[in-house]
């Protein structure tokens, strides 16, 4: 493998057999190898030192291949890294992988050219986003989320997506406090995407503290609510430019992208 940074990769399987196939295939490719037996070690392995990608069995005892890629993308301290689900059973649902946030299902025995291919592509992309443009996206519900990353990708946008769910974690994130210190892996975004229906501090709130912090002034916000105009007038006075109604559409959303400049 010709690029200087040693990618690092969790494989997660119940059979000890699987792990170390792939283990010694991945290995040879020049990847860093990491192992995990459960759902549950997978979890805590991810939590403590995210790696850039994931092959997860779908079939195992106990947690699933399914709830850990919940549990993953449901997590908003975590930055994004892609999941390759893994099966040996054609009744499993790709569709349902891929709508918990898995980024590829592969169908055992598997091709381990195919595999590969797949592998580099996705280590690629994740290389072409530490130059792209960061959006932090402050939402609750995971539902509003991945329909906010399903349109960047419908408008093949070049963007590393950091999501919160609470604007306090949104704070710490644009201090580099706590678990966001490394700026490598959360950059300062160039845009922030903040609904102002939050659990906790409000968006108003936010945005309130935000204009109090000289260096992040001119941070671009784009608000989204499902409460209908209630909320735009005190909105406005805080200084937000672009004021959306949830379920927010494609066309009104590549509009003021592409007044940012974004696209």
């Amino acid at each position: 493998m010709s690029s200087q940074k040693r990618f690092r990769i969790l494989v997660v399987d119940d059979l000890p057999d699987n792990i170390l196939l792939l283990q010694t295939l991945l290995e040879a490719e020049g990847y860093d190898v990491e192992t995990a037996e459960s759902g549950s070690l997978a979890l805590a392995k991810v939590e403590a030192n995210p790696p850039d990608l994931v092959l997860l069995d779908i079939m195992m005892p106990g947690m699933n291949g399914y709830e850990v890629t919940q549990q993953i993308r449901q997590n908003s301290a975590l930055p994004f890294f892609p999941i390759l689900l893994i099966s040996a059973h054609e009744r499993d649902d790709a569709v349902r992988g891929l709508d918990l946030g898995a980024n590829d299902f592969i169908r055992k025995p598997i091709n381990f050219d195919e595999l590969l291919a797949r592998v580099r592509a996705f280590l690629r992309s994740q290389q072409q986003n530490t130059l792209a443009r960061t959006v932090l996206v402050i939402e609750d519900s995971p539902f509003d989320a991945l329909h906010l990353e399903r349109i960047f990708s419908q408008l093949n946008l070049t963007l590393l997506i950091q999501r919160v769910a609470r604007a306090e974690d949104a704070i710490e994130y644009l201090g580099g406090e706590g678990a966001y210190g490394d700026r490598t892996r959360y950059p300062l975004p160039n845009f922030v995407i903040l609904d102002l229906k939050l659990p906790g501090m409000s968006g108003l709130d936010f945005l309130q503290w935000l204009r109090q912090q000289p260096e992040l002034q001119t941070l671009p916000v784009i608000g989204i609510t499902g409460s209908g105009n209630r909320d735009l007038p005190q909105a406005c006075e805080l200084g937000i430019k672009f004021y959306l109604l949830k379920p927010v559409e494609v066309t009104v959303l590549t509009d003021v992208l592409q007044q940012l400049s974004l696209v």
